[in-house]
């Protein structure tokens, strides 16, 4: 372990004021192939500063900046290996950066920072082809997890991308060659969730979207998005349910469409 990386965990123990070299750090080390480094010292460290607001706003921009500079979401979107765990937690830290100029440092990302960001997301899940959700030498790749949370993230803004969830999910449903695992079916659902709890899509939207997808989904060439969209609105059924939020008309569409 070196110097740097005991320095951090010592800190990441009781979070405290970070060095522009630990920033600097971090960013280098954002798609680190170590899961151990990257997930639970990286990502970690990044929940836990921006929560105990242990970074400045200026090294927020460091983090905003080098995300944005380096395209870092999109880094060699076109191969599959250790480079994608770059790519999919760069979409976590996209993640931390929205949330946070929401709250802990509000406004802190550029005008043109924020509209990459909130450009990138459905970008980044219509162009990523990994679908590893664990892996035994990288930990957790989970790609498409991963993008749910950072598109979720956008509904969170007025100005996102939300007419753009429904024929991205059309895409990745009937594009499907394997069969969703690894929660991401939920992950997926809940973009939906905050799509609808945020006001950027309508139960009304989604049921005639499912209408649209069932006989599309009947298909055998489809099974593995027919399953897949079985999950996704299970679990949107649940919480819009436990909310008392469902709607007539959704609720007739899921059970009748999807469990009939």
């Amino acid at each position: 372990m070196g110097d740097m990386e005991q320095v951090l965990r010592a800190k990441l123990a009781q979070p405290k004021a970070y060095t522009d070299a630990e920033v600097a750090w971090l960013c280098a080390h954002i798609g680190d192939p170590n899961p151990a480094v990257r997930d639970g010292l990286v990502y970690e460290t990044l929940c836990a500063g921006v929560e105990k607001h242990a970074f400045t706003r200026a090294q927020m921009q460091t983090f905003a900046t080098y995300s944005v500079d380096h395209d870092l979401v999109m880094t060699d979107i076109k191969h599959n290996g250790d480079v994608t765990v770059t790519r999919t937690f760069a979409a976590l830290l996209n993640v931390v950066l929205l949330d946070a100029n929401l709250h802990d440092y509000a406004d802190f990302l550029t005008p043109a920072q924020l509209e990459y960001l909130l450009t990138r997301a459905p970008e980044y899940l219509r162009a990523e082809t990994d679908r590893r959700g664990y892996d035994l030498q990288l930990g957790w790749v989970h790609a498409l997890a991963h993008g749910a949370d950072y598109l979720g993230m956008c509904t969170s803004y007025p100005a996102n991308a939300a007419s753009q969830i429904l024929p991205l999910f059309t895409d990745i449903f009937l594009g499907a060659q394997t069969a969703f695992g690894d929660g991401e079916p939920a992950r997926l659902a809940m973009v939906l969730y905050l799509a609808l709890q945020n006001k950027q899509l309508t139960q009304t939207a989604v049921a005639q979207w499912l209408k649209t997808m069932q006989p599309q989904l009947r298909d055998d060439a489809h099974h593995f998005g027919s399953y897949g969209v079985q999950q996704l609105i299970t679990h949107l059924y649940v919480v819009l349910a436990t909310d008392n939020a469902l709607t007539d008309e959704l609720r007739t569409t899921i059970q009748d469409g999807i469990w009939g």
